[in-house]
């Protein structure tokens, strides 16, 4: 059957202010030389329904007075939030009208629920009585609907550390007569794009009294934000879109920020060690014009630089010490050139017992001696403990690192490991403590990345492979270029260089772990969102054009390290 739906008239609806209705005995007191209206029923109460369903009742108010009544109005409030159209009423006459003595005026009442629960109502008739002017006849419904709920309600994450990712799960219930029909479960608000549903949900869902379907929401917090947000339901449920609450925090470790006063130069040092044996002698030219490009653009960067040339196991350039005896680096144009002239070939190595080979060795040599009074005191002084400036190692050989020779051993006064990759690390982790724990130390090889046998006429070498260069280049991100492709030096040099640069003018944060997307950069106290990156190899800001001679501060969130 269709719902009921005709009225004799339209009834001014008012708000009601409660669920409790004046009761009132009609027709039992009053002056009986007076008109006198009687309800029947006094009230009306309906059987629960579903949404499908009506149920109408007649009210029947009849004069039992002995003079007419007046009926000004008739007035239907409903008291329940959305209960409104669950009821109409139809009355056989239009307020105002005269109810003669023993006459009566019939309403019906038909019921059909637009929502769930305990839904009262009433209709109020207003006579010109001086006594009991309004009469109240209270009405009771339940609407039987589907009836969603989500548990737990609030979903509480709690404080949750970026990028530590947490799950919880939820039920969704109906605890409705009716079968709820779940068209779309779907995560609203602002920051919703951190949180996921997981796990096999149909749409549309149907769910009878009392079932229930499984769900999981995870949080993957990527940025800084306290949730409001919701997992919502968009099925029949007449009260619309049922939501559940997601609360919780994505915080950070720690929120940290560091200042740098930004020098007119950058300072770097660095140490370049080539092999000197009779394989190398066909590279001579290609060494020496590649290097001294290298330099050039170091200048035109304005590096505050000083460089190492070691050619000897010694741990210098052929006389022992860097660059020939010149104490503390070369820190000039002119003077790297003629160092390169001088220690490169020819005139090389004439020292049988020289393993130039052994070029990791000799580097730790050289940096060992760098203290007051020895042979290269000076290089790498002047150090800023907080900002220390990069230590870079660049290795050129066709050859494998032989640092593990017994002579080796005897020359640093140390075991050496046999295991390439553990005595790589070994030496990578003495250039670190020489450079300081804060500085960044990188190794560039150009070397030969081959195994083949025999060897290779191209280059000289015997094609044994880059052992111990490489593991050392891996273990600090440096680049690798191979020896015997001279005509491809130039391009992969300049990626050396330009690493070097960055390295040199690189911003190195204090704490490990920083959250990319909470970095913001000040300088000189104005907030700069463009002309820098972070570097995550570097754990650093490394700007465009440096701002040279200014105060740079930058913030960030400190991403946990470990999660639960």
């Amino acid at each position: 059957m269709d719902r009921v739906r005709a009225v004799l008239w339209t009834l001014p609806l008012v708000a009601a202010c409660g669920n409790e209705f004046g009761i009132r005995d009609n027709g039992d007191d009053g002056d009986i030389n007076s008109g006198q209206l009687k309800v029947e029923p006094p009230s009306l109460e309906f059987p629960p329904l579903t949404s499908r369903d009506f149920v109408t009742q007649t009210v029947t108010v009849t004069n039992i007075g002995l003079a007419a009544v007046s009926v000004d109005e008739v007035r239907f409030t409903e008291a329940t939030p959305g209960a409104e159209g669950s009821y109409v009423v139809a009355w056989s006459e239009e307020a105002p009208f005269v109810v003669p003595r023993g006459e009566s005026v019939t309403f019906d009442v038909t019921f059909q629920p637009l929502v769930g629960g305990t839904l009262p109502a009433e209709v109020r008739i207003v006579q010109d009585a001086d006594v009991d002017p309004e009469i109240a006849v209270p009405i009771t419904g339940i609407g039987q609907m589907p009836r969603l709920v989500i548990e737990p309600d609030p979903i509480d994450f709690g404080s949750v550390f970026i990028p530590c990712e947490e799950q919880k799960t939820v039920v969704i219930k109906n605890l409705g007569p009716e079968p709820a029909v779940i068209d779309e479960v779907f995560l609203a608000g602002e920051d919703a794009d951190m949180l996921e549903l997981v796990g096999a949900i149909p749409e549309p869902l149907t769910l009878f009294e009392n079932g229930q379907q499984l769900a999981t929401v995870v949080l993957d917090p990527i940025r800084k934000a306290n949730l409001s947000e919701s997992l919502s339901l968009d099925g029949n449920d007449p009260s619309g879109v049922v939501e559940g609450k997601i609360l919780g925090s994505a915080v950070y470790a720690a929120e940290v920020t560091d200042t740098f006063e930004i020098p007119s130069r950058f300072p770097v040092d660095i140490v370049i060690g080539v092999d000197q044996s009779g394989s190398m002698q066909s590279l001579a030219s290609t060494i020496r014009s590649q290097f001294q490009t290298f330099i050039n653009q170091l200048e035109n960067a304005t590096l505050d630089w000083k460089i190492g040339v070691i050619t000897h196991d010694r741990g210098g350039a052929n006389t022992g010490c860097f660059n020939g005896g010149s104490s503390g680096g070369i820190t000039n144009v002119a003077g790297w050139q003629s160092t390169l002239s001088s220690a490169l070939f020819p005139g090389g190595v004439d020292d049988d017992d020289a393993l130039t080979e052994a070029l990791l060795a000799a580097v730790e040599l050289g940096l060992d001696r760098s203290g007051s009074g020895d042979c290269n005191a000076g290089f790498g002084q002047g150090r800023s403990p907080s900002q220390p400036p990069p230590l870079v190692v660049i290795v050129v050989s066709n050859e494998r690192d032989q640092s593990e020779f017994e002579d080796v051993q005897d020359l640093l006064g140390r075991s050496v490991s046999s295991d390439g990759a553990t005595r790589a690390n070994d030496f990578v982790s003495r250039y670190q403590t020489w450079a300081g724990a804060n500085a960044e130390v990188k190794v560039h090889g150009i070397i030969d990345p081959d195994f083949d046998l025999p060897s290779n006429p191209d280059c000289g070498g015997l094609r044994n492979g880059p052992a111990g260069y490489l593991d050392a280049i891996q273990a600090t991100g440096g680049f690798s270029i191979d020896v015997c492709a001279n005509a491809a030096w130039a391009a992969a040099f300049n990626d050396i260089t330009q690493d070097v640069i960055q390295g040199a003018q690189a911003l190195k944060l204090s704490r490990p772990n920083a959250w990319p997307e909470s970095i913001r950069v000040t300088v000189d106290g104005t907030r700069e969102d463009d002309g820098w990156v972070y570097d995550a190899s570097r754990n650093a800001v490394v700007f465009d054009d440096p701002p040279r001679g200014s105060d740079v501060e930058v913030f960030y969130g400190v991403a946990a390290d470990s999660c639960p």
